[in-house]
């Protein structure tokens, strides 16, 4: 009777948690998809995008929403091509149209997602091992979210009070996400919410890495479409260097002659980053091997031509650290093959002829970034030196949470060598490990390394047990060749054209692990992919932790907060050469030391003939401390005692009655600024005596 027992309450309490698991999910995909969709319709308030392009974004949402996976298909394509459609083809710059698509596409996920979930039909199984990958996914975003939130309260306090800066934010992510995304400084008058955006775009790749996985292991025809979709649009970005190229070369009097200079230069043109530009040819060439080797009539004809754009593509672009990936891959390509896993003639000769030719190129044009130019690979390897030291410095000022969200580039100079200085007085890591070490700490470094490696393991794992999947194979080897690039090369993973590619394909790789090619038989030695139990308590738990963590984080940087400093309700500093001063608004607030027991506040309203008495209520911490009515256009000196406080800093508001606006005051003035009064310097003096004049 016993056991019965233990085996009702243990069914029980299976049944109770996956209940709550079921519930934690559908809150969770509506968390999701609620931001999602508002970043989405944000593209459609921009009036700098035209119609024809929204129609466009319009209808990959559509698309997506109908089918996911065919939505996925046009982010694939459309990924490399984003930044020219934005500059060359629209026009629509600031607005990121590489991140629209994405974010179209991501939109109707999200709603076919909850039609599955919260409708009728029923939603497809999740891939068994899949937790392996979500985990960390979930953590990493976590992470992400966590220092987005602690910045936000920094540059709230440093900005605005707290709801007008939420209204500032929300009007930001409903209305203004394609536009311009403000000063990096959270102290500038312009200060704008880049790092909003940064947090978004770090959760956008890690979701397409989860889409790319879910589609590939449900679906086992889907791989070869991706990878056409990707190669596609990896080879029509690569195509347009050729065209850069040869415009530059027939503006030149003589176009033959100036060839040679011509290609001493480095082309690119779908992004301004010639080195992260590399990275995606290197990623996209060995998935159009892969696929060559796989296929054969027209087919391997178009994927060898692709190879050969993508090739030369990477040949005028001329990155070191990109050619050096790509040589050092297809080495390592033959050596799997010489080790008589894959016969050679089922390559087909074209492919080997192409692999021939591929590294004669290979060695030649490496050879002569490296040797012959050595001076400059000299100098560029001392740059990426002191690149990493000066991450490595930031890491270890912070090495649990780190720097916050897309703030390297701002403190960089704080930590980087003199030597870099005044070459780069603020730079990135040039290496997403040590930048997202250095912003999210060891709390995003992990699961960061985590999600790539156990991506990869799977997938070289699945290639262990059929090391004749030449898809795979390529999938791993461009793989391999893009995170060498990640080393030192410049900034793949932080550019939508070359990241988004990266996570699709990653993510395509580790579902095609889980499923044996099409015709094969699954080998009965495979281990079985479970999902461990502790993998959803360690999300749950490290998630905790994140949320828990926020708390004492605002209050550490606070502390480093300069309240004198800060502002709110208050224009910039004016001097007319006598008085320094700021305008209020109607609602003014200045911080003053907590200890400054005495003060003296200069007011003065200098147009009372025109905008009548101006009455002023002066709040100390939200208590009324001082009422007052300015009569005369003279200076006012307020002398007000400070009582003790714990806090460090006191807040003092004014509360001006009535406002008005230059321009319908004052004859030919264009000033529409609301306007209150005069507020001259601060005076601190001891308790108990009138401070000094």
């Amino acid at each position: 009777m016993f056991p019965a027992v233990v085996r009702r309450l243990t069914d029980l309490a299976q049944r109770r948690s996956e209940r709550i698991h079921q519930a934690g999910a559908s809150a969770g995909l509506v968390l999701v998809a609620i931001p999602t969709l508002v970043l989405f319709q944000s593209l459609f308030w921009a009036e700098h995008v035209p119609w024809l392009l929204k129609i466009g974004i319009a209808a990959v949402a559509a698309v997506s929403v109908a089918s996911p996976p065919n939505g996925l298909l046009v982010v694939a394509g459309l990924s490399p091509l984003g930044y020219m459609l934005t500059t060359r083809v629209s026009g629509a710059y600031p607005a990121r149209i590489t991140e629209a698509i994405a974010l179209a596409f991501l939109a109707g996920y999200a709603v076919w997602s909850l039609r599955a979930r919260f409708g009728r039909r029923e939603a497809p199984s999740t891939p068994s091992g899949s937790s392996r990958l979500s985990v960390p996914v979930l953590l990493f975003g976590a992470a992400a979210i966590a220092s987005c939130v602690v910045h936000y309260h920094f540059v709230q306090v440093w900005q605005d009070r707290p709801w007008p800066f939420l209204e500032r934010l929300v009007e930001f992510l409903v209305r203004g996400y394609h536009y311009d995304l403000g000063n990096y400084e959270p102290t500038a008058s312009n200060a704008g919410f880049r790092f909003v955006f940064m947090t978004a775009f770090a959760l956008e790749g890690a979701a397409l890495f989860l889409a790319a996985y879910l589609f590939s292991a449900r679906d086992r025809t889907f791989a070869p479409r991706l990878v056409r979709m990707t190669v596609a649009g990896a080879a029509g970005a690569a195509a347009l260097s050729f065209y850069a190229f040869a415009a530059a070369a027939l503006r030149e009097a003589d176009p033959g002659g100036a060839v040679p200079e011509l290609l001493a230069r480095r082309w690119t043109m779908f992004t301004p980053k010639l080195n992260s530009a590399a990275s995606l040819l290197v990623l996209a060439g060995p998935l159009a091997i892969g696929a060559a080797a796989g296929s054969s009539g027209w087919r391997r004809t178009a994927w060898i031509a692709a190879t050969a754009v993508l090739a030369g593509s990477l040949w005028i672009n001329g990155t070191r650290v990109a050619l050096l990936a790509a040589l050092l891959v297809l080495g390592g390509t033959i050596v799997w093959l010489a080790r008589g896993r894959v016969r050679w003639r089922a390559l087909g000769y074209p492919v080997i002829i192409g692999f021939l030719i591929l590294g004669a190129g290979l060695v030649a044009t490496t050879y002569q970034r490296f040797v012959v130019d050595q001076d400059l690979a000299r100098s560029s390897l001392d740059f990426r030196i002191m690149f990493t030291r000066t991450a490595v410095n930031m890491f270890a000022s912070s090495p649990a949470f780190g720097v916050g969200i897309d703030q390297y580039y701002l403190q960089s100079e704080q930590f980087a060598p003199e030597e870099l200085f005044p070459d780069f007085p603020r730079v990135t890591a040039h290496n997403p490990f040590l930048q997202t070490a250095a912003e999210l700490g060891l709390a995003g470094l992990i699961p960061f390394a985590w999600l790539i490696g156990a991506a990869l393991w799977t997938s070289f794992a699945a290639l262990h047990r059929r090391s004749s999947d030449r898809l795979l194979f390529g999938m791993l080897a461009g793989l391999t060749a893009f995170l060498i690039t990640c080393v030192s090369s410049g900034h793949p993973l932080l550019i939508e054209v070359t990241a988004y590619p990266f996570w699709i394909v990653l993510g395509l790789a580790a579902g095609c692990a889980l499923r044996e090619p099409a015709g094969s038989r699954a080998d009965p030695r495979a281990p079985t992919v479970a999902d461990p139990p502790w993998t959803r308590a360690c999300a749950v738990l490290g998630i905790l932790l994140l949320a828990c963590s926020i708390p004492p984080r605002i209050v550490q940087q606070s502390r480093g907060i300069d309240f004198a400093a800060v502002t709110y309700g208050l224009h910039d500093i004016e001097d007319n050469g006598t008085d320094r001063y700021r305008w209020t608004t109607g609602h003014g607030t200045l911080f003053i030391a907590a200890d400054a027991g005495g003060i003296e506040l200069p007011l003065r309203a200098p147009l009372i003939d025109r905008t009548g008495p101006m009455q002023v209520e002066i709040h100390l911490d939200g208590r009324l401390a001082n009422r007052l009515e300015l009569r005369d256009p003279a200076w006012h000196r307020v002398r007000m005692e400070i009582p003790p406080s714990g806090s460090r800093y006191r807040a003092l508001e004014l509360l001006v009655d009535p406002t008005w606006v230059p321009a319908d005051v004052l004859p030919g003035s264009e000033d529409v600024r609301e306007l209150g009064i005069m507020v001259g310097a601060v005076v601190n003096g001891p308790p108990g005596s009138p401070p000094g004049p």
